[in-house]
């Protein structure tokens, strides 16, 4: 692998096992990353990883501890609220990676003034000031991480970071996993892109890797 890889490859943290923090496991176990899982009730976790080879399941500060690059595939909410101010110490200068869609979480039920100013991924920054968060891949259905697995798709994610060696590192590993990628600058922009969701959900568009976004699994419950 590149050297912005380090020596050997990175060890994923998986928070959240529901559909899309299940795909992206299966995404990069197959890719050869050794990848950790834990979930609310350790349950979804511990059967996620008897069903990927080599992964393995584990309490929320464990599965932290030990990884390079964690993925919070949790309700933005439930991010705020319950894991970030959990692990904050433990995730000190790692990167994290964001894949939440704020505007589907909450029903239709009004932001607050925080909420509406600041992205999800940015919100998450302020709760974790020592960790490095890229927001990458929340414009993409679970369905079409499991496709791109398959290689039968090629789906274009745009990300986002203010640490650039944190966001390369994330970028190289989207490629490496099948993925096209945009920069698309710093972690301000996310707002931008955990808006476009909700434009072509809106719109009933298509991205140009053929993902119908209304298919997305906003709504997953899923958490530590």
């Amino acid at each position: 692998m590149n050297d912005i890889l380090d020596s050997a490859p990175p060890t994923f943290g998986i928070v959240g096992c529901g559909r899309m923090g299940s795909a992206l496991a299966r995404l990069f176990a197959a890719e050869g990353f050794r990848v950790l899982l834990t979930s609310r009730t350790r349950r979804s976790a511990a059967e996620l990883a008897r069903q990927i080879p080599a992964a393995v399941a584990g309490s929320l500060e464990w599965v932290v501890t030990v990884s390079d690059l964690v993925v919070f595939a949790t309700p933005i909410e439930v991010t705020c609220a319950e894991i970030a101010p959990r692990i904050r110490d433990l995730l000190a200068g790692k990167t994290v990676i964001d894949v939440s869609n704020p505007g589907f979480a909450d029903g239709g039920t009004p932001l607050s003034e925080a909420q509406a100013t600041l992205s999800g991924a940015e919100r998450i920054a302020q709760l974790l000031p020592d960790s490095h968060v890229v927001k990458a891949l929340n414009c993409v259905a679970a369905k079409r991480v499991n496709d791109v697995a398959d290689g039968v798709v090629k789906v274009t994610v745009p990300f986002a970071g203010d640490d650039l060696l944190a966001k390369s590192r994330v970028g190289l590993i989207l490629e490496i996993v099948g993925f096209d990628i945009v920069d698309a600058g710093p972690l301000s922009s996310s707002r931008w892109i955990e808006y476009l969701p909700q434009l072509l959900v809106r719109r009933g568009l298509e991205t140009p890797g053929g993902l119908l976004l209304e298919e997305i699994d906003f709504l997953e419950e899923i958490g530590p």
